[in-house]
């Protein structure tokens, strides 16, 4: 082990203690986007990211609803995971809900669980073959929801995040 690959986690959300110490290799992390609000407009993609550190390996990658998305007639709410803005490397574009059908205030859908966020929508799925889950540099990764088909009645709130786990090649 060398003190070269100290790893530090510094709280925030107010939490007074931190992690910090060399060759934590296994630590786990989970990092959420800002809230943000999903415009009504048709053809839109609101794109979302989050930074991961060095030598991160994806476990997971999921949405969070913090109000309810208010489908209209025709509205189809679409979610996609990429390494770049708007890009779909990482899981391709899936329809989450059954057109015209609202998601709900608080559902959670994710690639690890396989869920859905409606009782008629898909599933995330699993990352696209070949797709690059670990980079030994530190990197942004962005979750994008697509509307389509027609516009909402409502808009609703929400968070991506992506669950990681560090991968160290040097003990």
């Amino acid at each position: 082990m060398t003190k070269k690959n100290k790893i530090s986690y510094k709280p925030r959300h107010g939490l007074k203690t931190g992690i910090s110490g060399y060759g934590m290799v296994g630590l786990q992390g989970i990092v959420f986007s800002s809230e943000t609000t999903i415009p009504v407009t048709n053809s839109t993609t609101t794109t979302m990211s989050v930074d991961l550190p060095a030598k991160a390996l994806i476990l997971d990658v999921g949405l969070v609803t913090l109000t309810a998305i208010d489908a209209a007639s025709s509205s189809e709410i679409d979610l996609s995971f990429g390494t770049t803005s708007g890009g779909a490397e990482l899981i391709a574009a899936v329809q989450i809900n059954n057109t015209n059908d609202d998601i709900a205030a608080g559902t959670s859908i994710s690639s690890l669980q396989n869920n859905i966020a409606h009782t008629s929508g898909n599933a995330v799925g699993v990352f696209k073959q070949g797709a690059a889950l670990y980079s030994a540099d530190n990197r942004r990764v962005f979750g994008n929801v697509i509307i389509a088909g027609a516009e909402l009645d409502g808009a609703g709130a929400v968070r991506i995040f992506v669950k990681y786990t560090i991968v160290e090649d040097t003990y």
